[in-house]
Protein backbone atom coordinates (compact mmCIF):
# COMPACT_ATOMS: atom_id res chain seq x y z
CA UNK A 1 0.00 0.00 0.00
CA UNK A 2 1.20 3.54 -0.74
CA UNK A 3 3.29 4.64 2.24
CA UNK A 4 2.46 8.30 1.58
CA UNK A 5 -1.21 7.73 2.42
CA UNK A 6 -2.43 9.10 5.71
CA UNK A 7 -3.76 6.87 8.47
CA UNK A 8 -7.43 7.33 7.59
CA UNK A 9 -6.75 7.03 3.86
CA UNK A 10 -5.21 3.62 4.52
CA UNK A 11 -8.19 2.64 6.68
CA UNK A 12 -10.57 3.74 3.93
CA UNK A 13 -8.69 1.57 1.43
CA UNK A 14 -9.18 -1.46 3.68
CA UNK A 15 -12.39 -3.46 2.99
CA UNK A 16 -14.96 -2.94 5.72
CA UNK A 17 -13.13 0.00 7.29
CA UNK A 18 -15.21 2.91 8.59
CA UNK A 19 -14.49 5.98 6.45
CA UNK A 20 -13.94 9.21 8.36
CA UNK A 21 -14.66 12.53 6.73
CA UNK A 22 -11.59 14.23 5.28
CA UNK A 23 -11.21 17.84 6.33
CA UNK A 24 -9.34 20.52 4.39
CA UNK A 25 -7.16 22.54 6.74
CA UNK A 26 -5.36 25.73 5.78
CA UNK A 27 -2.42 26.32 8.12
CA UNK A 28 -0.81 29.73 8.49
CA UNK A 29 2.67 29.11 9.91
CA UNK A 30 5.29 31.80 9.47
CA UNK A 31 7.87 29.39 10.93
CA UNK A 32 7.93 26.15 8.95
CA UNK A 33 10.55 23.75 7.58
CA UNK A 34 13.38 24.27 6.83
CA UNK A 35 13.29 27.24 9.23
CA UNK A 36 15.43 26.24 12.22
CA UNK A 37 13.47 28.41 14.67
CA UNK A 38 11.92 27.07 17.85
CA UNK A 39 8.46 28.02 16.58
CA UNK A 40 8.78 25.71 13.57
CA UNK A 41 8.39 22.35 15.22
CA UNK A 42 4.88 22.62 16.66
CA UNK A 43 3.16 23.61 13.41
CA UNK A 44 5.36 21.24 11.41
CA UNK A 45 4.40 18.19 13.44
CA UNK A 46 0.76 19.24 13.58
CA UNK A 47 0.73 19.40 9.78
CA UNK A 48 2.27 15.96 9.51
CA UNK A 49 -0.20 14.46 11.98
CA UNK A 50 -3.19 15.92 10.13
CA UNK A 51 -1.88 14.50 6.86
CA UNK A 52 -1.28 11.07 8.40
CA UNK A 53 -4.87 11.06 9.65
CA UNK A 54 -6.15 11.56 6.12
CA UNK A 55 -6.81 15.29 6.12
CA UNK A 56 -5.90 17.65 3.29
CA UNK A 57 -3.37 20.15 4.66
CA UNK A 58 -1.90 23.19 2.92
CA UNK A 59 0.52 25.58 4.60
CA UNK A 60 1.05 29.29 3.98
CA UNK A 61 4.50 30.24 5.22
CA UNK A 62 7.33 32.79 4.92
CA UNK A 63 9.66 33.10 1.92
CA UNK A 64 12.95 31.23 2.11
CA UNK A 65 14.97 34.45 2.02
CA UNK A 66 13.37 35.52 5.31
CA UNK A 67 14.81 32.56 7.23
CA UNK A 68 17.76 33.36 9.47
CA UNK A 69 18.92 29.76 9.94
CA UNK A 70 17.78 26.59 8.18
CA UNK A 71 17.94 22.85 8.77
CA UNK A 72 17.17 20.87 5.57
CA UNK A 73 16.48 17.71 7.59
CA UNK A 74 13.28 19.33 8.88
CA UNK A 75 11.83 19.00 5.37
CA UNK A 76 11.64 15.24 5.97
CA UNK A 77 8.97 15.70 8.63
CA UNK A 78 6.46 17.11 6.14
CA UNK A 79 7.93 16.10 2.74
CA UNK A 80 5.18 17.53 0.56
CA UNK A 81 6.50 20.66 -1.18
CA UNK A 82 3.35 20.97 -3.30
CA UNK A 83 1.42 21.64 -0.08
CA UNK A 84 3.74 24.40 1.13
CA UNK A 85 2.99 27.87 -0.26
CA UNK A 86 5.42 30.73 0.38
CA UNK A 87 4.31 34.34 0.28
CA UNK A 88 6.57 37.37 -0.02
CA UNK A 89 7.00 40.49 2.08
CA UNK A 90 5.78 43.94 1.16
CA UNK A 91 7.87 46.85 2.37
CA UNK A 92 6.31 48.56 5.34
CA UNK A 93 6.52 52.25 6.16
CA UNK A 94 9.27 51.48 8.65
CA UNK A 95 11.23 49.47 6.08
CA UNK A 96 11.09 52.38 3.65
CA UNK A 97 12.12 54.86 6.36
CA UNK A 98 15.04 52.74 7.53
CA UNK A 99 16.21 52.15 3.96
CA UNK A 100 16.26 55.90 3.45
CA UNK A 101 18.21 56.45 6.67
CA UNK A 102 20.78 53.83 5.65
CA UNK A 103 21.62 55.51 2.38
CA UNK A 104 25.14 56.74 2.57
CA UNK A 105 25.78 54.90 5.87
CA UNK A 106 28.62 52.43 6.14
CA UNK A 107 27.60 48.88 5.28
CA UNK A 108 24.41 49.92 3.50
CA UNK A 109 24.80 46.98 1.15
CA UNK A 110 24.60 44.38 3.91
CA UNK A 111 21.65 42.06 3.33
CA UNK A 112 19.39 40.66 6.03
CA UNK A 113 16.25 38.53 6.22
CA UNK A 114 13.04 40.49 5.75
CA UNK A 115 10.84 40.87 8.78
CA UNK A 116 13.77 41.17 11.23
CA UNK A 117 15.47 44.44 12.24
CA UNK A 118 19.24 44.50 11.87
CA UNK A 119 21.51 45.87 14.63
CA UNK A 120 22.35 48.80 12.35
CA UNK A 121 18.67 49.62 11.96
CA UNK A 122 18.11 49.35 15.69
CA UNK A 123 20.96 51.83 16.32
CA UNK A 124 20.21 54.27 13.50
CA UNK A 125 18.40 56.64 15.86
CA UNK A 126 21.50 57.06 18.03
CA UNK A 127 22.71 59.84 15.72
CA UNK A 128 19.55 61.86 16.35
CA UNK A 129 18.89 64.14 19.35
CA UNK A 130 16.80 62.21 21.86
CA UNK A 131 13.95 64.72 22.03
CA UNK A 132 13.88 66.03 18.49
CA UNK A 133 10.74 65.88 16.30
CA UNK A 134 12.64 63.48 14.03
CA UNK A 135 13.27 61.15 16.95
CA UNK A 136 9.58 61.21 17.89
CA UNK A 137 8.67 60.49 14.27
CA UNK A 138 11.13 57.63 14.16
CA UNK A 139 9.82 56.14 17.40
CA UNK A 140 6.23 56.46 16.22
CA UNK A 141 6.99 54.83 12.86
CA UNK A 142 8.97 52.07 14.58
CA UNK A 143 6.14 51.44 17.04
CA UNK A 144 3.54 51.26 14.29
CA UNK A 145 5.83 48.99 12.28
CA UNK A 146 6.14 46.62 15.25
CA UNK A 147 2.38 46.06 15.42
CA UNK A 148 1.80 43.28 15.89
CA UNK A 149 5.47 42.36 15.22
CA UNK A 150 8.28 42.78 12.70
CA UNK A 151 6.63 40.30 10.33
CA UNK A 152 3.90 42.84 9.61
CA UNK A 153 5.01 43.20 5.98
CA UNK A 154 4.06 39.56 5.39
CA UNK A 155 0.36 40.11 6.15
CA UNK A 156 -1.11 41.17 2.78
CA UNK A 157 0.85 38.66 0.75
CA UNK A 158 -0.07 35.79 3.09
CA UNK A 159 -3.77 36.73 2.92
CA UNK A 160 -3.58 36.83 -0.86
CA UNK A 161 -1.95 33.39 -1.09
CA UNK A 162 -4.52 31.95 1.31
CA UNK A 163 -7.38 33.31 -0.76
CA UNK A 164 -5.87 31.87 -3.94
CA UNK A 165 -5.74 28.43 -2.32
CA UNK A 166 -9.36 28.77 -1.20
CA UNK A 167 -10.46 29.33 -4.82
CA UNK A 168 -9.30 25.84 -5.78
CA UNK A 169 -10.53 23.89 -2.74
CA UNK A 170 -13.13 24.26 -0.03
CA UNK A 171 -11.47 25.13 3.28
CA UNK A 172 -13.06 23.59 6.38
CA UNK A 173 -10.89 25.40 8.95
CA UNK A 174 -8.00 27.84 9.19
CA UNK A 175 -5.27 27.21 11.76
CA UNK A 176 -2.47 29.51 12.90
CA UNK A 177 0.16 29.33 15.61
CA UNK A 178 1.78 32.43 17.06
CA UNK A 179 4.08 34.20 17.51
CA UNK A 180 4.57 35.92 15.21
CA UNK A 181 1.12 37.37 15.76
CA UNK A 182 0.94 38.56 12.17
CA UNK A 183 0.19 34.94 11.26
CA UNK A 184 -2.69 34.84 13.74
CA UNK A 185 -4.17 38.00 12.18
CA UNK A 186 -3.74 36.50 8.69
CA UNK A 187 -5.67 33.40 9.77
CA UNK A 188 -8.42 35.47 11.39
CA UNK A 189 -8.83 37.50 8.19
CA UNK A 190 -8.99 34.36 6.04
CA UNK A 191 -11.39 32.61 8.39
CA UNK A 192 -13.73 35.59 8.38
CA UNK A 193 -13.66 35.88 4.60
CA UNK A 194 -14.14 32.15 4.00
CA UNK A 195 -16.80 31.74 6.67
CA UNK A 196 -15.06 28.75 8.27
CA UNK A 197 -13.89 27.97 11.82
CA UNK A 198 -10.71 29.57 13.14
CA UNK A 199 -8.30 27.57 15.32
CA UNK A 200 -5.59 29.63 17.05
CA UNK A 201 -2.60 28.28 18.92
CA UNK A 202 -0.80 30.45 21.49
CA UNK A 203 2.78 29.25 21.88
CA UNK A 204 3.53 32.36 23.96
CA UNK A 205 1.45 35.10 25.61
CA UNK A 206 0.66 38.00 23.28
CA UNK A 207 -0.09 40.89 25.67
CA UNK A 208 -0.07 41.62 29.35
CA UNK A 209 -3.56 40.10 29.52
CA UNK A 210 -2.10 36.67 28.75
CA UNK A 211 1.08 37.09 30.77
CA UNK A 212 3.60 38.95 28.64
CA UNK A 213 5.64 41.98 29.53
CA UNK A 214 4.70 44.07 26.53
CA UNK A 215 7.48 45.30 24.25
CA UNK A 216 5.58 48.34 22.98
CA UNK A 217 6.77 51.89 23.68
CA UNK A 218 3.41 53.69 23.53
CA UNK A 219 0.16 53.16 25.40
CA UNK A 220 -1.81 53.18 22.15
CA UNK A 221 0.26 50.15 21.06
CA UNK A 222 -0.81 48.24 24.18
CA UNK A 223 -4.43 49.16 23.49
CA UNK A 224 -4.34 48.00 19.87
CA UNK A 225 -2.58 44.71 20.69
CA UNK A 226 -5.11 43.88 23.40
CA UNK A 227 -8.01 44.63 21.06
CA UNK A 228 -6.50 42.33 18.45
CA UNK A 229 -5.93 39.59 21.01
CA UNK A 230 -9.48 39.86 22.34
CA UNK A 231 -10.94 39.89 18.83
CA UNK A 232 -8.99 36.80 17.78
CA UNK A 233 -9.93 34.83 20.89
CA UNK A 234 -13.56 35.88 20.59
CA UNK A 235 -13.71 34.74 16.97
CA UNK A 236 -11.81 31.46 17.44
CA UNK A 237 -13.87 28.30 17.37
CA UNK A 238 -11.05 26.60 19.26
CA UNK A 239 -8.14 28.18 21.17
CA UNK A 240 -5.09 26.10 21.99
CA UNK A 241 -2.28 26.96 24.41
CA UNK A 242 1.03 25.21 25.02
CA UNK A 243 1.02 26.25 28.66
CA UNK A 244 -1.87 25.84 31.13
CA UNK A 245 -0.79 29.12 32.75
CA UNK A 246 -1.27 31.08 29.52
CA UNK A 247 -4.68 29.45 29.02
CA UNK A 248 -5.71 30.35 32.57
CA UNK A 249 -4.66 33.97 32.02
CA UNK A 250 -6.62 34.15 28.74
CA UNK A 251 -9.79 32.74 30.29
CA UNK A 252 -9.49 35.11 33.25
CA UNK A 253 -8.82 38.18 31.08
CA UNK A 254 -11.43 37.45 28.41
CA UNK A 255 -14.47 35.88 30.03
CA UNK A 256 -16.07 34.95 26.72
CA UNK A 257 -13.08 32.72 25.90
CA UNK A 258 -14.04 30.43 28.78
CA UNK A 259 -17.40 29.79 27.11
CA UNK A 260 -15.70 28.56 23.93
CA UNK A 261 -13.55 25.45 23.48
CA UNK A 262 -10.08 25.98 24.95
CA UNK A 263 -7.42 23.36 25.42
CA UNK A 264 -3.86 23.17 26.72
CA UNK A 265 -1.64 21.00 24.53
CA UNK A 266 1.95 20.96 25.70
CA UNK A 267 4.90 21.00 23.34
CA UNK A 268 6.53 17.66 22.70
CA UNK A 269 9.97 16.38 21.84
CA UNK A 270 11.68 14.72 18.91
CA UNK A 271 14.60 13.57 21.05
CA UNK A 272 15.03 9.78 21.16
CA UNK A 273 13.82 8.29 24.43
CA UNK A 274 16.21 5.92 26.19
CA UNK A 275 15.45 3.69 29.13
CA UNK A 276 18.85 4.50 30.61
CA UNK A 277 21.37 7.24 29.86
CA UNK A 278 25.12 6.86 30.26
CA UNK A 279 26.38 8.27 33.54
CA UNK A 280 28.41 11.43 34.03
CA UNK A 281 31.96 10.26 34.92
CA UNK A 282 32.67 11.47 38.50
CA UNK A 283 36.36 12.09 37.81
CA UNK A 284 36.02 14.22 34.68
CA UNK A 285 34.69 17.78 34.51
CA UNK A 286 31.00 18.31 35.11
CA UNK A 287 29.45 20.09 32.15
CA UNK A 288 26.36 22.32 32.19
CA UNK A 289 24.94 22.80 28.67
CA UNK A 290 22.39 25.32 27.42
CA UNK A 291 20.94 24.79 23.94
CA UNK A 292 19.09 27.56 22.15
CA UNK A 293 19.16 31.32 22.10
CA UNK A 294 19.92 33.36 25.21
CA UNK A 295 17.94 36.49 24.42
CA UNK A 296 18.06 39.58 26.58
CA UNK A 297 16.51 38.68 29.94
CA UNK A 298 17.54 35.02 29.81
CA UNK A 299 20.64 34.75 31.95
CA UNK A 300 22.94 32.02 33.25
CA UNK A 301 24.33 34.32 35.97
CA UNK A 302 22.44 32.61 38.84
CA UNK A 303 24.21 29.38 37.91
CA UNK A 304 27.60 31.04 37.48
CA UNK A 305 27.32 32.89 40.80
CA UNK A 306 26.40 29.65 42.54
CA UNK A 307 29.33 27.79 41.02
CA UNK A 308 31.71 30.63 41.93
CA UNK A 309 30.68 30.25 45.57
CA UNK A 310 31.39 26.51 45.39
CA UNK A 311 34.86 27.18 43.96
CA UNK A 312 35.58 29.67 46.77
CA UNK A 313 34.47 27.11 49.39
CA UNK A 314 36.51 24.34 47.78
CA UNK A 315 33.47 22.19 46.97
CA UNK A 316 34.73 22.04 43.37
CA UNK A 317 38.21 22.69 42.05
CA UNK A 318 38.92 25.59 39.68
CA UNK A 319 38.11 24.68 36.06
CA UNK A 320 36.40 21.48 37.19
CA UNK A 321 33.09 22.91 35.99
CA UNK A 322 32.39 23.83 32.36
CA UNK A 323 29.41 25.75 30.95
CA UNK A 324 28.53 25.29 27.28
CA UNK A 325 26.28 27.81 25.50
CA UNK A 326 25.05 26.61 22.11
CA UNK A 327 23.09 29.23 20.14
CA UNK A 328 22.78 32.99 19.74
CA UNK A 329 23.46 35.15 22.76
CA UNK A 330 22.66 38.67 23.91
CA UNK A 331 25.52 41.16 24.24
CA UNK A 332 25.84 40.76 28.01
CA UNK A 333 26.25 36.99 27.57
CA UNK A 334 28.85 37.52 24.84
CA UNK A 335 30.90 39.71 27.17
CA UNK A 336 30.71 37.00 29.81
CA UNK A 337 32.05 34.46 27.32
CA UNK A 338 34.93 36.79 26.46
CA UNK A 339 35.90 37.27 30.13
CA UNK A 340 34.68 34.26 32.14
CA UNK A 341 34.92 34.23 35.95
CA UNK A 342 38.03 32.66 37.44
CA UNK A 343 37.80 28.94 37.89
CA UNK A 344 34.91 28.35 35.43
CA UNK A 345 35.28 27.20 31.84
CA UNK A 346 32.79 28.79 29.42
CA UNK A 347 32.54 27.50 25.87
CA UNK A 348 30.28 29.17 23.33
CA UNK A 349 29.29 27.92 19.87
CA UNK A 350 26.76 29.00 17.26
CA UNK A 351 23.30 27.55 16.63
CA UNK A 352 23.29 23.89 15.54
CA UNK A 353 20.87 22.08 13.22
CA UNK A 354 18.20 20.39 15.31
CA UNK A 355 19.44 16.81 14.82
CA UNK A 356 22.98 17.82 15.82
CA UNK A 357 21.70 19.67 18.87
CA UNK A 358 19.70 16.64 20.00
CA UNK A 359 22.71 14.39 19.51
CA UNK A 360 24.79 16.64 21.78
CA UNK A 361 21.98 16.87 24.35
CA UNK A 362 22.17 13.10 24.78
CA UNK A 363 25.84 13.22 25.77
CA UNK A 364 26.52 13.06 29.53
CA UNK A 365 25.93 16.55 30.93
CA UNK A 366 23.62 18.64 33.07
CA UNK A 367 21.18 20.47 30.80
CA UNK A 368 20.15 24.06 31.49
CA UNK A 369 16.83 25.86 31.12
CA UNK A 370 16.86 29.65 31.63
CA UNK A 371 13.35 31.00 32.15
CA UNK A 372 13.35 34.38 33.95
CA UNK A 373 10.45 35.61 36.10
CA UNK A 374 9.05 37.83 33.34
CA UNK A 375 8.47 34.65 31.27
CA UNK A 376 6.93 32.67 34.11
CA UNK A 377 3.81 31.53 32.21
CA UNK A 378 5.80 30.10 29.29
CA UNK A 379 7.37 26.65 28.97
CA UNK A 380 10.39 26.40 26.63
CA UNK A 381 10.25 23.51 24.18
CA UNK A 382 13.80 22.50 25.03
CA UNK A 383 12.59 21.31 28.44
CA UNK A 384 10.78 18.39 26.78
CA UNK A 385 13.85 17.54 24.68
CA UNK A 386 15.98 17.59 27.82
CA UNK A 387 13.64 15.32 29.73
CA UNK A 388 13.58 12.72 26.96
CA UNK A 389 17.38 12.44 26.93
CA UNK A 390 17.48 11.09 30.49
CA UNK A 391 20.01 13.74 31.57
CA UNK A 392 19.72 15.70 34.82
CA UNK A 393 18.26 19.16 34.28
CA UNK A 394 18.81 22.45 36.10
CA UNK A 395 15.87 24.82 35.68
CA UNK A 396 16.54 28.48 36.36
CA UNK A 397 13.00 29.70 37.06
CA UNK A 398 10.70 30.85 39.84
CA UNK A 399 9.04 28.20 41.98
CA UNK A 400 5.54 29.12 40.78
CA UNK A 401 6.51 29.21 37.08
CA UNK A 402 4.80 27.06 34.47
CA UNK A 403 8.20 25.60 33.56
CA UNK A 404 8.88 24.35 37.07
CA UNK A 405 5.31 22.99 37.34
CA UNK A 406 6.26 20.56 34.57
CA UNK A 407 9.89 19.95 35.54
CA UNK A 408 9.16 19.33 39.23
CA UNK A 409 7.38 16.07 38.31
CA UNK A 410 10.75 14.56 37.38
CA UNK A 411 13.30 13.66 40.08
CA UNK A 412 16.17 14.48 37.68
CA UNK A 413 15.27 18.18 37.72
CA UNK A 414 16.61 20.74 40.17
CA UNK A 415 15.60 24.38 40.40
CA UNK A 416 17.91 27.39 40.63
CA UNK A 417 16.34 30.67 41.66
CA UNK A 418 17.01 34.02 40.01
CA UNK A 419 17.32 35.90 43.29
CA UNK A 420 18.11 33.48 46.14
CA UNK A 421 21.88 32.94 46.06
CA UNK A 422 22.02 30.94 49.30
CA UNK A 423 19.37 28.52 48.05
CA UNK A 424 21.23 28.14 44.75
CA UNK A 425 24.53 27.38 46.45
CA UNK A 426 22.88 24.60 48.48
CA UNK A 427 21.18 23.07 45.42
CA UNK A 428 24.36 23.15 43.34
CA UNK A 429 26.47 21.79 46.19
CA UNK A 430 24.09 18.83 46.47
CA UNK A 431 24.28 18.30 42.70
CA UNK A 432 28.08 18.38 42.70
CA UNK A 433 28.30 16.01 45.66
CA UNK A 434 25.96 13.58 43.87
CA UNK A 435 28.17 13.79 40.80
CA UNK A 436 31.36 13.12 42.77
CA UNK A 437 29.73 10.16 44.49
CA UNK A 438 28.65 8.70 41.15
CA UNK A 439 24.97 9.09 42.11
CA UNK A 440 24.03 11.03 38.97
CA UNK A 441 24.42 7.81 37.03
CA UNK A 442 21.77 6.21 39.21
CA UNK A 443 19.40 9.14 38.56
CA UNK A 444 19.93 9.18 34.81
CA UNK A 445 16.94 7.09 33.77
CA UNK A 446 14.09 8.17 31.55
CA UNK A 447 11.04 8.81 33.67
CA UNK A 448 7.54 8.65 32.25
CA UNK A 449 8.24 10.83 29.22
CA UNK A 450 6.16 8.85 26.70
CA UNK A 451 3.44 11.50 26.93
CA UNK A 452 5.98 14.16 25.91
CA UNK A 453 6.77 12.80 22.45
CA UNK A 454 5.70 14.97 19.54
CA UNK A 455 3.78 12.02 18.11
CA UNK A 456 1.61 11.81 21.25
CA UNK A 457 1.16 15.58 21.45
CA UNK A 458 0.22 15.73 17.76
CA UNK A 459 -2.41 13.04 18.31
CA UNK A 460 -4.01 15.31 20.91
CA UNK A 461 -4.06 18.12 18.38
CA UNK A 462 -5.72 15.99 15.69
CA UNK A 463 -8.33 14.79 18.18
CA UNK A 464 -9.17 18.40 19.07
CA UNK A 465 -9.52 19.37 15.39
CA UNK A 466 -11.68 16.36 14.58
CA UNK A 467 -13.93 16.94 17.59
CA UNK A 468 -14.48 20.50 16.36
CA UNK A 469 -15.14 19.67 12.71
CA UNK A 470 -16.93 16.33 13.03
CA UNK A 471 -19.75 17.83 15.11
Amino acid sequence: MDETLGKHEREAATPGARRRPMHRILMVAYHFAPDNASGTHRSLHFARALHEHGHDVHVVTAPLQALRTTDPSLNDIFPYPDRIHRSDFRRTLGEIYLATRRRGAAGAGTSRPQGTPSPQEERVHDVEPKHSPLTLLRRTVAAWDALPDHQRGWYRSAVRVGRQLARTRKIDAVFASGPPWTGILVAARLSRGLGCPLVVDFRDPWTGNTGRQTPYDFEWCHWIAKRWEKSVLRRASLALFNSPAIMERAVKSYGEVGRRPVRAILNGSDAPRREHASGIPPHAEIRFSHFGNLYRGRSVMPLINGIESLVEKGVVKPREVAIELIGRRAEEVESLCASPPDGILIRATSTLPFHEAVSQMMEPSVLLVAQPPNLSVQIPTKLYDYLCTGNPVVVMASEDSATWRVASRFPRCRRVDYSDGRYNAAILADLVQSWKAGALEQERTVDDTAALTKARISEEFVEAIEELLDD
